[in-house]
């Protein structure tokens, strides 16, 4: 009676590494490159937001907050599953007084816009300050002053408002 061994040579591949960036955040309306790395073949799941599912850096145009699924395949055959979310926020509603002013020759108006985080007036000489909520105008006729406001997200909103002077 005798005894004989024998070995076996087992090699764990390692998952691939995806690369995927968790979570992302954009407004309506805008668009985001979904950003993959470090594996040979990607396949996205089928969403009509994505400009393709079998590359590695779609473009993805979501209209509400979204989890996009992508499956790697490596080189070696081995695959992995990761995801992303991305959000989907929306401008704020702000609004602006005085709506439309009926105002005369030299008189400073108060305008004030809320609703946002932060607001840019459009350049004009006759605004006390361009980048605060509540500038004074002193028009010298009639003018159409333009503001863009922005919440936390980033998000834009753009409104106006027109002091009429007779």
């Amino acid at each position: 009676c005798y005894t004989k061994n024998d070995s076996v040579l087992i090699v764990v591949w390692p998952l691939p590494q995806l690369g995927l960036n968790p979570l992302d955040s954009i407004c309506i309306n805008e668009s985001i490159q979904l950003q993959m790395s470090r594996t040979q073949t990607y396949q996205w799941d089928a969403d009509p937001t994505l400009s393709a599912t079998n590359i590695a850096n779609p473009v993805a145009t979501p209209t509400v907050t979204t989890r996009y699924l992508v499956t790697g395949t490596s080189s070696l055959g081995c695959v992995n599953r990761d995801s992303t979310l991305i959000f989907v926020y929306f401008p704020s509603a702000i609004q602006i007084t005085p709506q439309v002013a009926f105002v005369c020759l030299g008189t400073p108006v108060q305008l004030n816009v809320t609703g946002a985080y932060t607001y840019q007036w459009q350049a004009d000489p006759t605004l006390s300050a361009t980048n605060i909520a509540n500038p004074v105008a002193l028009p010298q006729d009639t003018t159409t002053y333009f503001v863009t406001a922005t919440n936390i997200h980033g998000c834009t909103t753009d409104d106006s408002v027109t002091l009429n002077v007779p």
